[in-house]
């Protein structure tokens, strides 16, 4: 007799025992999988990055400062360049191997050329009959204007080779730090969260900013920058499990003046900033969802300084240095870090 309950025979009761220890066992291990760089005790820590253009290379001076600490990214998630950064970084890259690569890159040539073979460049211009409205007394005018039919790679198509070694399709989960990134589809209007895929395809799309580089193209999706609609995806990070959620943000500001001595004259000043005002709406309510905020200030730096980086990625190095109080709770012991470290070299290809 055990609590009442009749055994005939003790074998079923030990049968029980060992299937609920072997379940426990593929538990853990499952655990494990799914989690392979959480050591012992700490939190789980996710970190989300933005920035299009140049100044999104401040995200590398950001993650050399986490490394420099012993501050482990067990999750990686972005919009833009921030996707770039940490695409590189979750495909086992270390910053100073972005940083390199970044580099090597001729941005002189490439910023025009691409890496696109001449047959894929498209027809590059066509006639286009253009009609002025007139005004009071005097008739409209009709131009056959000159107009151009397809916008030029002027983003570089070279950067995501960052990620070639997983050209191939793959389950980002399985890459050496977990990662994901949202574009947009001009198509439905809607966010495109990427889990699987091919890595420099997807960051191709990712670091695609509209008026600037063609739109990419994935299946029947039409595919853009993601940071046009959410420039920071905390609750997508969140989800895959951090505890901790460390966002470094760069204000989508295209003009150091914006608000200031600005008059916006100009037709592009205006059209841009009024897109920057709305992103900069959305991304406060985003804001208050982070754990650690860190807020590189470009200053005068904008998005097509790419020649600057490591002026730029200075800026980030900083900015995670004045939040140093609040991330150096997050520092792993140095045998844990040994671990994280060991866990994810052992999935880097």
């Amino acid at each position: 007799m055990f609590f009442g309950a009749k055994r005939s025979s003790g074998v079923p009761f030990l049968l029980r025992i060992l299937t609920a220890v072997l379940l426990g066992v593929v538990a853990v291990l499952v655990s494990s999988a799914t989690h392979p760089q959480r050591g012992s005790g700490r939190p789980r820590v996710g970190l989300v990055m933005n920035g299009d253009g140049a100044v999104g290379f401040a995200q590398i001076g950001v993650l050399q400062w986490l490394e420099e600490h012993r501050i482990p990214v067990d999750y990686i998630a972005g919009t833009g360049v921030g996707s770039l950064i940490g695409g590189g970084y979750a495909a086992g890259k270390s910053p100073a191997d972005i940083r390199h690569f970044i580099e090597q890159i001729d941005f002189s040539t490439a910023l025009f050329l691409g890496d696109a073979p001449y047959q894929d460049k498209g027809k590059w211009g066509r006639p286009q009959l253009i009609k002025l409205p007139g005004i009071p007394g005097i008739p409209g005018l009709e131009l056959n204007a000159f107009v151009p039919a397809k916008i030029p790679d002027m983003i570089v198509p070279l950067l995501p080779g960052i990620g070639n070694a997983y050209r191939a399709p793959v389950n980002f989960d399985d890459l050496p730090t977990p990662f994901r990134c949202l574009t947009a589809d001009l198509r439905s209007g809607e966010l495109v969260e990427f889990a699987t895929g091919s890595l420099p395809d997807v960051l191709r799309a990712c670091v695609t900013i509209i008026g600037v580089s063609t739109p990419v193209r994935l299946g029947e999706k039409i595919l853009v920058s993601g940071s046009i609609i959410n420039s920071i995806p905390v609750d997508t990070i969140r989800q895959r499990g951090a505890d901790v959620v460390i966002v470094s943000y760069i204000s989508p500001r295209s003009f150091p003046t914006a608000g200031g001595d600005s008059d916006f004259a100009s037709l592009t000043e205006q059209m841009e900033r009024s897109l920057e005002v709305a992103r900069e709406r959305n991304d406060s309510a985003e804001l208050k969802k982070a754990d650690v905020l860190i807020h590189p200030n470009i200053g005068k730096v904008n998005a097509g300084d790419l020649n600057r980086i490591f002026e730029i990625e200075h800026i980030g190095y900083v900015a995670a240095e004045e939040k140093a109080a609040a991330l150096r709770a997050l520092s792993a012991s140095e045998s844990e870090w040994q671990q994280y470290l060991e866990n994810r070299y052992s999935r880097k290809r």
